[in-house]
């Protein structure tokens, strides 16, 4: 077992989740707090050296807006913390952070989990949307 699957069952057990793990292709979705949804994407099978944490969530009504106060959000320069690469789903929001292999511990995962859904929270209600 290598240092990213040990950091994913770590970070599953933590949840209550035991035997939590990538698949095949180094892939794991979760649903998290109702209707957000949780990837993580090891590169190293397509040759690269990140893992991909994503998060997807219902965009907020009025879509323009929103889309338009998230991208605000994920500006580096007036980000407080990791910018997240932003993209549409049909009607959802989705916010992924790179963590290099190297650097993909317990601690950084969460990290990175905390602040996608403080991205998604803060998406929401930059125009009055739900949080």
């Amino acid at each position: 077992m290598d240092w990213v699957a040990d950091t994913i069952d770590s970070f599953g057990r933590a949840c209550g989740i035991f035997g939590l793990a990538l698949d095949a292709e180094g892939l794991l979705c979760l649903s998290i707090e109702g209707d957000r949804v949780l990837t993580l994407r090891d590169l190293a099978r397509a040759g690269g050296d990140e893992v991909l944490v994503i998060m997807q969530a219902a965009m907020p009504f009025p879509h323009g807006t929103a889309a338009r106060a998230a991208l605000s959000l994920a500006d580096f320069r007036r980000s407080t913390g990791p910018a997240p690469q932003l993209a549409m789903e049909d009607d959802d929001l989705v916010a992924t952070l790179r963590i290099p292999r190297n650097s993909f511990v317990h601690s950084s995962l969460e990290e990175a989990v905390d602040a996608l859904l403080e991205f998604h929270r803060r998406a929401a209600q930059a125009d009055g949307g739900r949080p």
